[in-house]
């Protein structure tokens, strides 16, 4: 196995801020957050000798993308039917059986678990004891659910559903399109939550359901399709021939040209990084190249999602069996030899933790030996 840099702590970062260029508060859900920018209040991945933490091995790929809760708690879906929680030394706690495949990443709300599954239900399910609540038939979802004080808000099939935290249904959206797997992500400037359809239709809907507007692409969006959402409110959508720029009202402000394989994410500074194939490419907030560098050197793509440190260090994994670290200014740092293709998005924890499920089934975690890194400051 090759094996170069990474340092793994148990201890998960609380829901606070983070000193950086941009706020990160990290959230139990697809992406680190509802913006779903892949930013993660996590150091970097330093230390003298990486060695394997612990695996745990499910009976199915794992396509879901692991998430923390506030006790170290790791839960993830995989194509065995089952949701499971894996506590922080990698045991099983628990797993929760549905129907069919569970390729939806949880999102985790106090003591509750969402998560979907092919079988066509949303389920909630107690975060301690693994028993069901409550389950709603949505149709197919792969997505990860938005989850607020108020409601939850997720898209199954063609549509977007709103339910209250005890399942009561509250609205339902119908999009024009075919199956989303997009995730739902939330506009903190306007409130309005945004998703794609897999044909280039972007859409805003109100928190009580309504409508506000729609943009055609008139190209089908790559990875899942699901927003990310700038600082400043702006959209971010990646299609199979360009990176669109939306305004928080749907006007295009500018588009990048490339073949894109994933939804981009964001540095600490606000600059942009997406994987086009088999490249990595990092923009400025404007659309404008910084560089290009080619990670893969086969024809193999990079599909997960980008997550990205607090130092701007931005770790996916790849069709190349390998999960890789990269440098702000591009040069890699990681290599792991994981066996399998890797489409589950990493996961960083607090202290330098790097957490990712493979198609093999398997979920890994590895830690540095030796020098550690340095917990980040917390400010209340």
């Amino acid at each position: 196995m090759k094996l170069l840099l990474l340092y793994l702590s148990l201890t998960l970062y609380p829901l606070d801020r983070i000193s950086t260029h941009l706020e990160i508060v990290y959230r139990p859900t697809l992406a680190g957050g509802f913006s779903r920018t892949g930013l993660f209040p996590a150091p970097p991945v330093t230390g003298e000798l990486l060695m394997p933490g612990w695996t745990f091995r499910a009976k199915g790929r794992i396509y879901s993308s692991p998430v923390a809760d506030a006790m170290g708690n790791i839960y993830v879906g995989s194509q065995d039917d089952n949701l499971y929680a894996i506590s922080p030394m990698g045991s099983e706690l628990w797993h929760f059986s549905t129907n069919a495949d569970v390729d939806s990443t949880p999102t985790v709300y106090g003591t509750t678990v969402y998560t979907g599954s092919d079988d066509g239900y949303l389920y909630a399910i107690d975060t301690q004891s693994g028993q069901l609540i409550w389950k709603r038939r949505i149709g197919t979802c792969r997505s990860s659910a938005y989850v607020d004080s108020h409601m939850l808000v997720v898209t199954g099939n063609s549509s977007v559903y709103a339910f209250t935290h005890e399942g009561k249904p509250l609205w339902r959206v119908r999009l024009r399109g075919s199956v989303i797997y997009a995730s739902i992500s939330r506009n903190k400037h306007t409130g309005h939550f945004h998703v794609t359809t897999r044909n280039g239709f972007v859409y805003a809907i109100s928190s009580r359901g309504d409508v506000l507007w729609t943009k055609n692409l008139a190209i089908g969006t790559s990875g899942n399709g699901t927003v990310v959402i700038t600082p400043s409110g702006q959209l971010l959508v990646s299609t199979s021939r360009k990176l669109f720029a939306l305004s928080s009202s749907g006007d295009i402000l500018w588009t990048h040209e490339g073949s894109f394989s994933t939804v981009p994410a964001l540095l600490p500074d606000g600059s942009i990084v997406a994987a086009a194939q088999n490249y990595l490419l990092r923009m400025s907030r404007t659309g404008k190249t910084v560089w290009r560098k080619q990670i893969i050197q086969s024809r193999k793509s990079i599909n997960s999602f980008l997550s990205v440190d607090r130092s701007g260090n931005i770790y996916f994994g790849s069709r190349d069996d390998h999960v890789y670290g990269v440098s702000p200014s591009g040069s890699v740092f990681l290599s792991i030899d994981t066996g399998d293709d890797v489409d589950s998005t990493p996961l960083l924890l607090s202290s330098g933790t790097l957490i990712f499920g493979c198609d093999n089934g398997l979920v890994r975690a590895y830690r540095y030996t030796g020098t550690t890194a340095p917990k980040p400051p917390l400010h209340h």
